[in-house]
This record gives C-alpha cells, structure tokens and sequence, in this order.
C-alpha cells in the first residue's frame, strides 16, 4: 500500500514539475508572510477518547475565518491566481497555504460539524474538497522542490505552528478517495486520469490566451536577423562584471558567516554567565525578605520602659531594609529581562544561520545559471558565426531562450544582492545588540555585588539589634511575671474579710451541735414503740397459712381446682409476699437502729474537728500584718529591678508560697470538712427519721393487709364448698375414662373464664401459655395458646430424633395417649358443643441447624406425607395465610428443610386417630440457625374464636 502511494506522489510531482515554469521557488513573494501566524496545532485525525469535540471545531473555524482574511489580501490578484492556476507558486508562505487548504478539506470530509460550518458559509461541498486535494498535491510538489533548493526555508516553516507535511500526505489520500480518485488500495482511478487531462488542456488554453498578440513587425532580412541575434548574443550578462558580482558577494557571505560563528559564540559564553547570575540573584532576595522579616519582626517591638536609642535604630534599619528591598527586585526583574534579551538574541542568531546558508546556497544556483548561460553564449556565437542561414529559425529560438534566461539571471542576481545587503546590515545590529547585553550585564553584576555588601551589613546590625531586644525581652519577662505572681496574692482588706468570716463561720458551726444532739434524742425514743409489730404480725401470718393450705388441700372433701384453685394460688401469693414484706420491715428496723447509733459517733467525731480548727484561726490577725508589710518591700524593689533578678525572684517565690499557706488557713479551709462532717450528720438524721415514719406506716399497710386476707379466705372457703358439690357430677365422667386410659387419671376441666381470661392453663398432662398475636392465622380472630403435651413421665415434651419425623406408635400411645385423652375432655368440658366444634388446632413442625447442608432422608412407606397442605408464613411476624397451600416433599433424598413441614403432618395423623373433636391444620414449618435438640419437636396452638369468649 506505502509503495502504491509512494508511485501515485510521484506521478502527481511529476505532472506538476512539468507546469512550473523556471524562476526561483524558494522567494516569498507569492503569499503574505502574515498567513503563518495562523494557528492549527489540531492533529490531522482526533483521539479516539476525545472525538470531534467542541474546542476541536472551534479551533478549525477560528482558522478558517482568519486565513479567509489573510487569502483576500493577496488571492484576489489575477497575476496570483494565473500563477496558481499554473502550480508556479513558491515559497515558504505558499506551503503553509497549501498546508492550510489541504487540512480544511480533511476535517470537512470527516467532521459533521465543520462539514456544518462550511455549508453554512454557503461554499459548495464538492468544490471545497477538490480545493483541498489540489492543494495538497501542489503542497507536496512544492516542498520537494524547496527541499533540494531551499531546505532552510522549510526548516523555519517547521519552528512556527500549525500543519505539517505528513498531515498534507494523509490528507491527499484520504481526501482523494473520498472524491473517486484512488481506489482501496490508492491505485489511480479512471477519474483520477480524466481529471488530470483536462486540467493539463486547461492549463495549456490559459497559458495559450494569456500570450499578448503582437503586431506583425516588419520583416527583416536573413543578414539583418542574424546580425540582430550576434548582438543580443554579446550582450548577455555573461562577463567579468558579472562574475565579480557573485565572487564581491560569495566573499561578503564567507566574511559574514566567519563573523556571525564568533558571535554566536560570544553570545552563548554571554547567555552561560547570565544563566549561572539568575540563581544567584533570587538567592540574594531570598535572603534580603528573611533579613526584612526579622526586620519587621523588630519594629513591631515596644519595651515598657524608656530605652534611649533604640527607637531610632530600629527605625533606621527599616528604611534600609526597605530600600535594599526595592533594588533587589529591580535586579531580579532586569537578570530576567537580560535572559529574554539573550534567547531573542540567539534565536535571531540561529535564524541568520539559516538565511545565510539559504543564501550561499542561492549564490551557487545563480553561478551555475552564469556558467550554463556562458556555455549557451559560446554555443550560439559559435553556430552565428558557421552557416547561421540554414538554422536561423533554431538560433533564433535559442537566444530568444538565452535572453529570458539572462533576464533572469539579473533579476535573481539582483535580489540577492540584495538580500545578502540585508544579512550583512543584520549581523552588524546583531553585534551591536550583543555589545548593548554584555554591557547591560555588567551594570547588573555591579549593582548586585554592591547590593550584596549593603545587605551583609544590614544582616549583622539586624542580629546585633535582635539580641539586644532579646535581653530586654527576657528581662521584662521576668519581672513581669514577679510582679504578676504578686498581685494574684488577695490584698489586705480581702484576707481580714476572710478571716473574719472564719470567726463567723465557727460560731455557727458550734451552734449547730445542740440541735444534733437533740435530734438524735428524738430519735432514740421513736424506736421502742416499733420493736414487737414485726413478730406480732408474722405470727398472724403463719396462722392464716394454715387456713389457706388446709382449704386448697381438700378441706371439704376434695383438692381445689379451676378459678378457686387460682384464687386460692393467688392468696397465697399474696400471704407470702406480706410475709416477706414484714421480714423485710422487721430488717429495715435493726438497720436504722445500727443507724442511730454510727451518727452518735459521727458528732463526737466533729466536735473533735472543730476543737482542731479553734487553735489554727487564733493568731491569723497577727500573721497578717507582717505578710503586708513584706509584699510593699518586694513590690517597691521590684519596680527599680534592671538586670540579673535572679536573687530577687527567690524572694518572691518564697514569699508567694508562705502566703497561699496563710491564705488557706484565713479561708477556713479545714472548717469546710467541719461543715461537710455536720452537713452528712443531719442529712442521715433527717433520712433515718424518715425511714422511722416510712417503717411505721409500711407496719401499719401490712396490718391492714393481712385482715383483708383473712376476709378472702373466709370467702374462698364458701366457694370451695360449692365447687365440691360440682366435683362429684364430674366423677361420672372420669370413671369412664379411667376405663380407656388408666386408674391414676383425674379429669380437671378448665373453665371458659380461664381460656377467656388466664395466661396460662396446666394440667398433670398438658400445659398451654397464651400466644399475643389475636390473628395469628388470617381470618382467624381470637386468643391462641402454645399446648404443650406431657409424656407419661409428666415432662413437657415431644421430641423427635436427629433427622426423625416419626415415632412407633405403640410407644406413642404408652407415652401421650392418656395426655391426648384427658386433654380434649378438660380443654372443652365447660363448652357447648356447638363451641367446641369451633375451637382449632394448628400444628407447626420445626428442626434445628443440624445437618442443613449434607442430610439425605427416606420417607418411611408407613407414613408417606409426599403432597401436604400447609398454611403459608406471611412476610409479617410470625403470621400465616388463612388459605392452604399444597407442597411436595420428595420420597427419597429430602432435606433438613422437609422435616418440620414432616413432624407437624405426623402429629396431626396421631392426633386424629385419639379424637375426633380435632381435625389439625398445618402451618408453614421452621429450621433454626441454630444446633438444639429441643427445637426437634411440633409446636401445637389451641385457638378459641372470639365469639366462644366474647360472654366471658
């Protein structure tokens, strides 16, 4: 594909170098130099993380409009457009047009919104992108010709921004399949040909026209011609003169390039020493802004006494400081300033290389024109001089030939005299400039150094003022903090107030010792009258005991049972409680009896402190006078202290802790535990008298308290006898049962005002605990009990085996079936039968962790529960659907998650074959996190609708 395209480049060269008539094409003259200050530094195709953005479109635009701008100036010239109709456009500028042109057309072929743009500026697509190609394979051209003639002019095209070459290859092709010219693979289309052709006889048709008719001259004869053409033949510029021109130049050029190598030289040297000052200089400021910190640091200084001449020297060393300050920018700012010179100054350097190689290089060109030109005179005069008549027409096209070619010749000559002028004017301002810098340098290097001695003396009076203010900081300190650490000391009329007030406080604190005493006086006598309650009504107590043991024992015949039994429990209860109650009164007053006696020792301890307390206030007064007298001392000397105050400051200390100690006595400080010591005695005097009053009227509840229970159980007495009378209509029906299920079975039927009210309802072989939740199953309203079935053992319990579901039933039956048979008859022997079919069980299986992830089981043939209808767990609580569902539990390899749902469809079998007053339901069953044996079971829930109860 590279070769394919390579081949096709050199087919379009080839097809322009054929159109491009001679001349110099590295001259500028075509295209303004104002083109190049177009910015384009967009790649040729995006990122693919960045696409065609915004900023990217924006740029291509603001290109667009402004190379618009600049292409009017100078495009608009029908001499410009013939040239570039004709590819005979030269120079740097024309490349970067070329370069410009062919970029717009790419990003119009592939970017929707300059696409866009362009369209809306009302610029025919098609006629755009055929711009772009054409540029770009006259760009292409162009540059290969300037590379073999003018190389140096490319290389300042590459220093400025915008397009490159590479980008102009890529645009070509791409640009080119896009309009039909290339194929996949870059082949020349048919297209491509005939669009070739036809601009080759365009350019030949305007190339044709554009050649001025002349008038017809006279014409000459044969000699007269040929005399004519040996003229125009001797004079072309072919001569010494000639020669010399370029030789007078090639000279100036060698001396100017020997000149300018010494210069860059110099510069460079120049630049080294300029690059090695401007560390040096922002070290230097650095430096000053520390010193003016400190400098800063020092004014804002105020010594609290009179220091003569320090005032004027800080205030001396601030304007130095500030001065100094001011220079050490300037420096800084011209050492940049000189940097910047010096990089202009070598880059116009390095350009002057380029332009006099450029120049050398034109020179050469211009010399072999001269010497092919002097060949041509020497051929011509030559064929002029032998039998010119037979060749005349040929001779005559030759030198009409030769003569453009001096022409020419001269005019190239001629500009670059010119311009070799101008080269030789810029390396003298070069000189000039570089002269102008090394001496701006050493003005720079002077100031710097002086500024430098200026800032050494300034740092040294800066540290000399700084440990001056120091030791007058230090020392003021010091004071300060003596005379701080007196005036803290309370002032004299403060410490007489206090140890007046300590007077004060003793005698208050001795007065408060008759009261205590006559409080604990009081309390002594309120003790005896309460000692002999507690035995007196625990006796009572007992007795009442008796009764009640003897009644719920069977006192008129048989053992309570139902509400009288409750209430017989309930009493009892009762009886306990107040018989703990009194025990505990009968404590609570050997304790505040112990009371009474801690705070008689309590007050004689506080006499004892106060005694202590007396002998330290005694001499404060005394002590006073003499701690005044030696605080004025210090204060005074204080005051007059300069210097060393170290022996000074001991005094003070000494003195401020002998004080604090005084003061604390003055305070009464050792009275305040006094105060607390009688402060704590009357609080436990007043919490032990309250606990008296509290104890005697708790004796008093509990009297009353225990009448009120001998009332209940004369009442419970009378019930008991009814509810005998009830037991032996029962006894009937028991007989019966104890037939089928044994002769140690006893029927206790429960009472509706027990399921409607009661808790908790036990029987030797069943228990059931109320359940919360009013609806635990939807549609089902009413109260929910827990039924707990007792084995033969009486032991509250049904458990099954690790991965068990089922039990033999003839173990079954030994263990549950005299519990399953009294259950029914005492669960609804006081209900209507009516009431009694309303009443539900439901059953719910459950298995612990055991096994959750690895056990396997086989159904037992005997108890096959394959499709079993459960009542599903609602997302709420512990709740269920009223409605059933149907699950299928595999007959082989079912999981721990099986069994519960398993062990509730077995107990409900067993269930049903003991009664036929149940017909359980089902509810969803549980596997627990966790590994307990006793979660292995069947939860039963007895359930009575509010409508059996609602009378109750």
């Amino acid at each position: 594909m590279k070769t394919i395209l390579s081949l096709c480049f050199s087919f379009v060269v080839i097809l322009l170098q054929a159109q491009i008539a001679p001349g110099n094409i590295c001259s500028d003259r075509d295209c303004l130099e104002e083109v190049l200050n177009i910015k384009l530094d967009d790649p040729l195709q995006p990122a693919p993380s960045e696409g065609y953005s915004n900023e990217r479109t924006k740029h291509f635009k603001e290109a667009y409009l402004a190379f618009q701008g600049v292409k009017e100036k100078y495009a608009q010239n029908p001499k410009w457009q013939s040239k570039y109709s004709a590819s005979q456009l030269g120079g740097k500028n024309c490349l970067r047009h070329y370069q410009l042109e062919s970029y717009f057309g790419n990003e119009y072929i592939q970017n929707p919104a300059f696409k866009a743009f362009i369209d809306a500026q009302g610029v025919d697509g098609e006629q755009f992108k055929q711009l772009g190609f054409n540029s770009s394979r006259q760009g292409l051209n162009l540059e290969k010709r300037m590379s073999s003639q003018c190389p140096q002019a490319l290389k300042k095209l590459d220093k400025k921004q915008g397009p490159n070459m590479e980008g102009v290859r890529i645009a070509y092709d791409k640009i080119g399949r896009d309009l039909g010219y290339f194929d996949e693979k870059g082949r020349p289309t048919q297209n491509f040909m005939a669009m070739e052709q036809e601009r080759q006889n365009k350019a030949k048709e305007e190339q044709a026209n554009a050649k001025p008719k002349k008038s017809t001259p006279k014409k000459l004869s044969k000699k007269k011609r040929i005399e004519q053409m040996k003229s125009q033949v001797a004079q072309l510029p072919t001569g010494t003169a000639t020669q010399q021109k370029m030789n007078e130049a090639s000279e100036d050029l060698i001396s100017a390039a020997s000149n300018l190598d010494k210069l860059d030289e110099d510069v460079n040297n120049a630049m080294s020493v300029v690059d090695d000052f401007l560390p040096q200089s922002v070290s230097l400021k650095e430096i000053i802004e520390d010193t003016g910190d400190s400098v800063d640091k020092l004014s804002t200084f105020k010594p609290k006494s009179p220091r003569p001449g320090l005032s004027d020297k800080l205030k001396k060393l601030s304007e130095q400081d500030k001065a100094i300050s001011e220079e050490v920018k300037d420096i800084v700012n011209n050492g940049k300033k000189l940097k910047n010179k010096h990089d202009d100054t070598n880059q116009k350097i390095e350009e002057t290389k380029g332009d006099l190689a450029a120049q050398n290089k034109a020179f050469e060109d211009l010399k072999r024109q001269l010497d092919d030109l002097a060949k041509t005179q020497e051929g011509l005069a030559e064929k002029l001089d032998h039998k010119p008549r037979k060749i005349i027409e040929e001779l005559q096209g030759g030198v009409k030939d030769a003569a453009e070619k001096a022409e020419d010749l001269s005019n190239g000559l001629e500009e670059e005299v010119q311009e070799k002028d101008k080269l030789l004017e810029e390396i003298d301002a070069l000189k000039k400039q570089k002269q102008a810098l090394e001496d701006e340098f050493a003005a720079l290097q002077k100031a710097a150094d002086a500024l430098a001695k200026k800032q050494k003396v300034l740092q040294e009076e800066v540290a000399s003022t700084e440990k001056e203010v120091e030791d007058i900081q230090r020392e003021e300190a010091a004071v300060g903090d003596l005379n701080k650490q007196l005036a803290a000391l309370p002032s004299e009329p403060a410490m007489k107030k206090a140890i007046s007030s300590c007077e004060e406080e003793m005698k208050k604190v001795f007065q408060s010792f008759g009261p205590l005493e006559e409080t604990q006086t009081a309390l002594k006598e309120k003790v005896p009258s309460l000692g002999p309650q507690p035995n007196q009504l625990l006796t009572k107590n007992a007795n009442i005991a008796s009764d009640l043991q003897n009644l719920t024992q069977g006192k008129y015949g048989a053992p309570l049972t139902g509400k009288t039994l409750e209430k017989a429990n309930d009493l009892t209860e009762k009886l306990n409680a107040t018989g703990v109650r009194i025990e505990a009164l009968q404590g609570n007053l050997t304790r505040l009896q112990d009371k009474i006696g801690q705070i008689d020792e309590a007050v004689i301890d506080a006499k004892y402190a106060y005694n202590d307390q007396i002998q330290n206030v005694s001499p404060l007064q005394e002590q006073l006078t003499g701690f005044v007298r030696e605080k004025t001392d210090l204060e005074n000397r204080l005051k007059s202290a300069k210097g060393d105050i170290g022996d000074l400051a001991v005094e003070v200390n000494d003195f401020a802790g002998r004080f604090k100690l005084f003061e604390h006595a003055a305070n009464c400080a050792t009275l305040e535990k006094v105060k607390e010591k009688v402060g704590e005695i009357e609080a436990m005097q007043r919490a032990t008298d309250q606990a008296l009053e509290t104890l005697k009227k708790d004796l008093n509840d509990a009297a009353q308290q225990e009448t009120s229970l001998v009332a209940e159980v004369r009442a419970l007495e009378l019930v008991a006898e009814e509810e005998a009378q009830k037991a032996a209509a029962l006894q009937v029906e028991e007989t019966s049962l104890k037939k089928e299920f044994g002769e140690d079975l006893e029927l206790q039927p429960v009472s509706k005002e027990e399921w409607t009210k009661g808790f908790e309802v036990e029987r030797p072989y069943w228990k059931a605990v109320y359940h919360p939740d009013d609806e635990m199953v939807e549609g089902y309203k009413g109260r929910y009990f827990e039924l707990s079935l007792k084995n033969a053992s009486k032991n509250a319990t049904i458990l099954f085996p690790i991965g068990k579901y089922f039990m033999d039933k003839n173990a079954f039956n030994k263990q549950y079936g005299a519990t399953l048979g009294s259950f029914v008859i005492e669960a609804l022997y006081h209900l209507k039968n009516s009431e009694a079919g309303q009443v539900k069980l439901f059953v719910q299986g459950s298995a612990d962790a055991v096994g959750s992830e690895t056990f396997r089981g086989r159904m037992d043939s005997r108890y096959d529960y394959g499709i079993v209808d459960i009542l599903p767990k609602l997302e709420e609580g512990e709740r269920f659907a009223g409605m059933p569902e149907q699950i299928e539990i595999p007959a082989s390899n079912f999981r721990n998650s099986h069994l519960p749902d398993l062990r509730a469809s077995y107990l409900k079998e067993i269930i049903s074959t003991y009664t036929d007053k149940f017909d359980p339901v089902l509810l969803e069953g549980v596997v627990t996190e966790t590994e307990d044996a006793k979660k292995r079971n069947a939860a039963i829930y007895l359930f009575f609708p509010d409508s059996i109860l609602a009378d109750n």
